[in-house]
């Protein structure tokens, strides 16, 4: 079994580097922001960003019309699909988490 691993600057620019956002400015902040991201998987968005206007910039490139969920996730599933063509074992991950808020008190008012 063949196991690489590269920084998550790599890893963000080979997964995201090619999604089609519009701009190639908001594809090039969508690798920085996933780099973030990868160097921080457990963490949110203003963890993950130092300074209040990466933050500003993330949160702005996620608000733009042409930014959906379908758009950014498109390389990446791309990529793993291609990967996943030839033989040999995968680890797939999945989170199954369900949060159920609906019983929560604040929703009884």
């Amino acid at each position: 079994m063949h196991t690489f691993l590269s920084s998550p600057a790599e890893w963000a620019q080979t997964q995201f580097g090619f999604a089609e956002l519009g701009d190639k400015r908001r594809t090039k902040r969508l690798v920085r922001v996933a780099g973030k991201l990868a160097a921080n998987p457990d963490g949110t968005l203003p963890q993950a960003f130092g300074l209040w206007a990466e933050l500003k910039a993330a949160y702005r490139l996620f608000n733009q019309r042409g930014v959906t969920f379908e758009r950014v996730i498109a390389p990446h599933l791309e990529r793993t699909f291609h990967a996943c063509r030839e033989a040999g074992e995968y680890l797939m991950i999945e989170d199954t988490t369900l949060l159920d808020f609906s019983r929560h008190p604040a929703n009884s008012c």
